[in-house]
């Protein structure tokens, strides 16, 4: 067998992992679970509904599935090896954060609950996202000062 290809449980032959880096690495184990099984919900949940649907409103499901699939793919990257990749979550904080504003945005514009139930959800996922990372960053940025 090939050793340079990777496993799914190359995590656990990491070195020892701050708490920091472990509390992360947790989340975005999480994450991975949620982003994926979302993006599941999308594919199949709504697929019934989507058959009588203009192709316009099809052309961005078909979109959501996509950046959910990459939010899932960017959540197992980096906690594969969170040492390396931590910086990957980034990602998902930029992406969680602009859905929130957005579906805050049209909240207030619209007055519909989905878009608060939207908010909330992506808003909570955004606020211990950013704090378990930026709690790493710290450590990481405290570790390189002389």
């Amino acid at each position: 067998m090939n050793q340079d290809l990777p496993t799914f449980n190359d995590s656990c032959c990491q070195k020892i992992l701050k708490p920091e880096e472990q509390a992360l690495q947790n989340l975005l184990r999480v994450l991975t679970v949620l982003f994926g099984a979302g993006s599941l919900c999308f594919l199949f949940g709504s697929n019934l509904q989507m058959m009588n649907v203009v192709s316009t409103e099809k052309f961005w499901w078909i979109h959501t599935i996509a950046m959910m699939l990459t939010l899932t793919a960017i959540a197992f990257q980096a906690q594969r090896d969170i040492k390396s990749n931590y910086k990957l979550t980034t990602f998902l904080i930029l992406s969680t954060g602009i859905t929130t504003f957005l579906f805050l945005g049209y909240f207030f514009i619209e007055k519909r609950v989905a878009y608060l139930l939207g908010a909330g959800c992506d808003g909570l996922i955004f606020l211990i996202t950013l704090i378990f990372y930026g709690r790493l960053c710290r450590t990481v940025a405290h570790q390189a000062e002389p």
